[in-house]
């Protein structure tokens, strides 16, 4: 099924999440995957500009079998963070667009015929541009840093009913982001401190009927120790005010027939009332997808389409966002050999 997750994310900066499914698929295999997101997120006054700026994610997966009990897997993902946003719109110094890396390295052992455990490294990088003016602050880069955290997992499977229930538990990875003002990306002014969050993720699947599944998958991030912070010579201050995010999803799955599949899932993720950052104008995610598959020999194509609506949210310059959505849609091409 093709699997989607949120981007855009309310509490923080969460845009296309580890997913660790491909080291239970049979045999060798790989699989890419591209996506495009809109949002609209557009202030209910004047001037009525949409401050959300359209952005790509993909993803390439590898995963092969050293032995019968021991699997390899390799994530590269171009996006696990990130952030799109200017007021230029509005007239309004304000902007920020974030960028992110992660490559993760898994090994999978089966233990006996029903459970199994998996592990391995993940490193991680961020860098920004921004333009905190409108907000009291100036333009800003901030470079390049990367670190290594590590991922841990276990995993109970029948396959008579096609049941599998797996948790997967990442580290905390830290960045230190040399800071300079536009004006001058030569002169550092300090580090700004930053996170990828730690994160706890549930997922399941079971077979309900013949050639019938129910899907789903809780994720908790821990955003609160996540926020971005300014180095002491621009004053120290964090200019985010995330929070911890506990996301939903539950969804079915129906093989048509031995080429098609369609699947639907309803996604969920809860408000927590505060005044919210100018960077992320929202306040919870409410959001339907639907995604088809076709499978052929050795190779099989999804395709799928997301639509949220986004929390209505006052920001700490006054405005209220309300009715705001994102849409996404995209495309996993998979390959076994």
């Amino acid at each position: 099924m093709f699997r989607y997750l949120p981007a855009l994310s309310a509490g923080g900066l969460d845009r296309s999440t580890l997913d660790t499914s491909i080291l239970f698929e049979t045999g060798n295999r790989v699989k890419l995957t591209w996506a495009r997101t809109a949002p609209d997120l557009t202030a209910d006054s004047a001037p009525s500009v949409d401050v959300g700026v359209n952005f790509n994610t993909a993803k390439i997966e590898y995963k092969t079998d050293f032995t019968d009990r021991l699997a390899f897997a390799l994530l590269l993902n171009d996006a696990p963070l990130g952030a799109d946003i200017s007021y230029a719109g509005q007239g309004l110094p304000l902007d920020a667009f974030v960028e992110s890396f992660a490559a993760v390295a898994l090994l999978k052992y089966q233990v006996s015929d029903n459970f199994s455990v998996f592990g391995g490294l993940k490193y991680q990088s961020a860098s920004a541009v921004a333009d905190l003016t409108g907000i009291g602050g100036a333009p800003l880069n901030f470079s390049t840093d990367g670190g290594v955290g590590y991922v841990a997992g276990v995993a109970y499977e029948r396959k008579d009913i096609a049941l599998r229930v797996d948790l997967t538990y990442e580290s905390r990875i830290d960045f230190k982001l040399d800071t300079a003002a536009q004006a001058a990306p030569n002169t550092i002014l300090g580090e700004t401190t930053a996170a990828a969050p730690e994160a706890l993720t549930l997922r399941f699947r079971t077979g309900v009927a013949p050639k019938t599944l129910v899907f789903g998958s809780i994720r908790h991030a821990f955003w609160e120790d996540a926020n971005v912070t300014l180095p002491a010579s621009l004053g120290g201050t964090a200019i985010t005010s995330f929070s911890n995010t506990t996301a939903y999803s539950l969804g079915v799955g129906r093989v048509i027939n031995d080429q098609w599949s369609v699947s639907a899932a309803l996604n969920y993720e809860s408000s927590n009332g505060r005044v919210q950052s100018p960077l992320a104008p929202t306040d919870g995610t409410r959001g339907v997808s639907f995604g088809v598959k076709y499978t052929a020999d050795a190779y099989d194509i999804s395709f799928g389409v997301s639509h949220s609506k986004r929390g209505s949210a006052t920001t700490a310059l006054g405005q209220q966002f309300s009715n705001n959505t994102v849409t996404t849609a995209g495309v996993s091409v998979g390959f076994s050999f």
